[in-house]
């Protein structure tokens, strides 16, 4: 019983970091080009995670989930741009296998797999580096100077080494002798002067219910197919997804709360953010985002046959964005590939009836989407050929377009409103 407490104390804090400290906050234009919402050429996003005990293992796991970055290669197209996260703890390596279950399962099994077998496997949810060493020394400062020299890389560290006091000095100290340039948020009660505080924030339990209504956008894709919009269709519609979400697996749960908190990151890499509506900012109109978003070019509902929005837009860009948001979230938890031969050939049982898995089993903690987005494309021809469908009909790609293309009325039920950066 204590353990399952502390468990969830623990990802409460976590959830209280993502939510308030999104990796974007610390950027601006010299860092994100915000028509495409790429990160600039020359730009690395680097969090140096101060201890790596529970609290701070939680953190890395959901940030991981939630800041997902992409930038230009050199055809001018949209790559994985990874965050790199570098480890100082006395036991660095050694809290390291802690997560050889979870987050590391997926490098030994990239490491062995016939990559013929799979769809093309993603890329890494980030990059890691661990060092063993006492934190305020000179090799730990020495260190922290040679990491961070590129003056458009944006540093970022995480404190939470014991108690408070300790957690403001050594965040204090580092803020000091970066001259500025890193960023310092400590577990601590609340902000001193220049170093943000995170873990002892009320939890904001809007994010929740967010994330349940976060099935209400599936649910309302498929009206919007129909022709059904009336309140009575909506009402209907809403049932549907509280009645889904209480039959979601812990995973999947999980997988709606992080795509809540990433919304943040999303919006800012447009250069808007997201505020309550009683705080300072003029709001947007709904036209007002979508122009922002998709550049004029809002379809009333993602049709995969019909073509995505102008690929010269953010708004395509943002679904690649949470394709491999949602990637990193499931890698961190653990999860793998299914091959191809499970995507087309295995079943389970569910009430008397066969049904196909697509490849996805919590038990073996595997999933058929867990590839990159092109792949995406080839999992919905595999399974159409199979099923004797057109491949629209198993096209998942539009739940990647759906998040932000719902999510000015999904925020403005919930009291947030989106205003532009500057305001």
């Amino acid at each position: 019983m204590k353990h399952e407490s502390e468990k969830k104390q623990t990802f409460g804090v976590a959830v209280d970091f993502a939510n308030n400290y999104p990796f974007t906050q610390f950027m601006n234009g010299g860092h994100i080009d915000y028509a495409s919402a790429l990160l600039k050429r020359g730009t690395n996003v680097n969090v140096f995670l101060l201890g790596f005990g529970r609290i701070n293992r939680a953190v890395f796991l959901l940030s991981v989930a939630t800041n997902q970055f992409l930038a230009a290669d050199e055809n001018g197209q949209p790559v994985p741009k990874k965050v790199r996260y570098f480890v100082f703890d006395r036991a660095a390596e050694k809290k390291k296998k802690i997560l050889e279950d979870t987050y590391y399962r997926y490098e030994n099994f990239a490491a062995a797999a016939k990559k013929e077998d799979y769809l093309p496997l993603p890329e890494p949810a980030a990059e890691e580096r661990y060092f063993d060493c006492e934190i305020g020394t000179e090799e730990f400062y020495g260190i922290i100077g040679k990491l961070s020299r590129n003056e458009n890389d944006v540093g970022i560290a995480v404190v939470s080494l014991g108690d408070e006091r300790e957690n403001l000095r050594a965040a204090s100290e580092v803020r000091k002798k970066s001259n500025g340039r890193i960023y310092a948020i400590a577990n601590i009660r609340e902000r001193q002067n220049e170093i943000f505080a995170f873990g002892n924030q009320a939890f904001d339990e809007r994010i929740v219910s967010m994330a349940k209504t976060r099935n209400l956008i599936y649910e309302s894709e498929k009206l919007a197919r129909t022709g059904r919009q009336t309140e009575q269709d909506f009402a209907k519609a809403r049932l549907r997804a509280e009645e889904k979400w209480e039959a979601m697996s812990l995973a999947d749960r999980g997988a709606n709360i992080a795509s809540i908190l990433g919304l943040k990151v999303k919006l800012q890499l447009l250069g808007l953010d997201l505020r309550d509506k009683n705080q300072d900012g003029a709001p947007l109109s709904r036209n007002e985002f979508e122009r922002v978003y998709a550049a004029a070019n809002m379809p009333k509902f993602y049709r995969a046959d019909k073509g995505n929005a102008s690929d010269t837009c953010a708004r395509t860009n943002l679904a690649i964005q949470e394709h491999e948001r949602w990637n990193a979230y499931l890698l961190s938890l653990g999860y793998v590939p299914a091959s191809r031969l499970q995507i087309l050939t295995e079943t389970e049982t569910r009430d008397g009836k066969t049904f196909c898995t697509n490849g996805k089993s919590v038990e073996e903690k595997r999933h058929g989407n867990l590839t990159t987005f092109e792949g995406l494309k080839e999992y919905a021809a595999m399974i159409a050929k199979r099923d004797g469908c057109k491949e629209e009909e198993r096209d998942v790609i539009k739940y990647d377009f759906q998040l932000l293309d719902g999510a000015y009325r999904l925020l403005d039920e919930y009291g947030f409103k989106i205003v532009r950066l500057s305001t």
